[in-house]
């Protein structure tokens, strides 16, 4: 039998109707520490093309946290016109209806430009991190994401249960480059490539004390230690890796700490050349709002950075504050990958920038500032050459 997806925003309160799945699960004795998701049922009304069909969505909620994240890949990359909207929505298993409604938690963003609080972007991934703390988490059982035009139709769905999670063992997660998950590292020879390195603690006690180290066949990786990965959360390893000859084999990633077992991933490797230079000029995005130059040389550099972007200061929705502040970055070097992914930090402020300069144009490119009084600034962006 085919149920029929009734979607937010259209008849919220009427619940999302999702495919039918198994309500009759015996409820756990005691709250979990997390429930997760991997959302795979998409109604046939609602598949979608290109950038309005969701490829891959995959949810978590951190009951002890207060917190609500998913990971939701497209099949193409967004356009600004027309604006489609994704919506995150998690509620209650009744029957074949996955609710949400007031009792629910609905999250929006538009999938490309100025996006919502909490949305990320780069390329065809969309990253939501949310508070959730309004909200008795621990009680959500479905979730439902769904694509469509804004204040019009829908396009595509996917949905799916919550698994409860209790006293996860810390794990090293998917490793990234750019900010997306990568199963195969590309990497010039003699050039250092930054990759982050999740460490990912869903146990109720601290994992502290980590050590990630890395070795392969063929590479030189740069050891990393992390402090600290709080109660059900998680920490980042920033590790650089080099490949030294004509080929080189997976990279075993290992995370070791005195009060955890080893943790262990591999990540396959391929050879790739120096890409095409970047040309030297200024460079901004289409509004403006970030310009910056690349400076002529055998070694590039980003200079003169300079970001006007939303800030938003405040340690819960009660005290939120937002403003429009100009921030800037140090002179940077931009490696023979075309690759940036740097990090200042001072006593109290955290700045990164990471983008991919290849010819004229930047891409996959983020800017981020951390300062006192929970102040954040998120800034994802493309640029152009537009002068010398």
């Amino acid at each position: 039998m085919r149920a029929t997806v009734l979607l937010p925003g259209l008849a919220l309160v009427a619940g999302l109707l999702v495919a039918a799945g198994d309500s009759g699960a015996a409820a756990a004795p005691e709250f979990p520490d997390a429930k997760v998701g991997e959302l795979t049922t998409r109604p046939p009304e609602y598949t979608g093309t290109d950038d309005r069909r969701l490829t891959a969505a995959s949810v978590r909620v951190d009951v002890r946290r207060k917190r609500v994240s998913a990971t939701i890949v497209l099949d193409a990359v967004p356009s600004e016109s027309p604006v489609i909207e994704l919506l995150v929505t998690f509620g209650f298993r009744d029957g074949e209806r996955c609710l949400g409604g007031s009792d629910g938690l609905t999250l929006l963003s538009p999938t490309a430009g100025r996006m919502r609080e909490g949305f990320t972007r780069f390329g065809r991934t969309i990253s939501m991190d949310a508070s959730g703390s309004q909200y008795y988490l621990e009680y959500f059982s479905c979730a439902v994401v769904s694509l469509r035009t804004k204040e019009g139709p829908v396009h595509s769905v996917l949905s799916g249960d919550l698994a409860d999670v209790h006293d996860a063992a810390p794990r090293i997660g998917r490793p990234q480059q750019l900010g997306r998950p990568v199963t195969r590292l590309p990497l010039v020879r003699g050039v250092w490539t930054m990759v982050t390195v999740p460490v990912v603690n869903g146990a109720t006690a601290d994992a502290d004390g980590l050590r990630v180290t890395g070795s392969g066949r063929g590479l030189r990786v740069r050891p990393v230690s992390i402090t600290r990965a709080g109660p059900t959360g998680d920490a980042t390893a920033r590790i650089k890796v080099k490949r030294l000859g004509e080929r080189s084999g997976p990279l075993r990633l290992v995370a070791t700490g005195p009060h955890t077992a080893p943790l262990r991933r591999s990540l396959a490797t391929r050879a790739v050349g120096p890409p095409a230079p970047p040309a030297p000029g200024r460079y901004t995005t289409a509004d403006g709002r970030i310009d910056f130059r690349i400076t002529d040389g055998a070694t590039p550099r980003i200079a003169g950075f300079r970001a006007l972007t939303r800030t938003t200061c405040g340690t819960s929705p009660y005290d939120l504050s937002h403003s429009t502040t100009r921030y800037g970055f140090p002179r940077t070097d931009i490696p023979g990958n075309g690759i940036v992914d740097s990090e200042r930090r001072t006593a109290r402020h955290t700045s990164h920038l990471r983008l991919r300069a290849v010819r004229g144009r930047v891409v996959s490119a983020r800017f981020a500032h951390y300062g006192p009084h929970g102040c954040v600034a998120v800034d994802a962006f493309t640029a152009r050459r537009v002068g010398r």
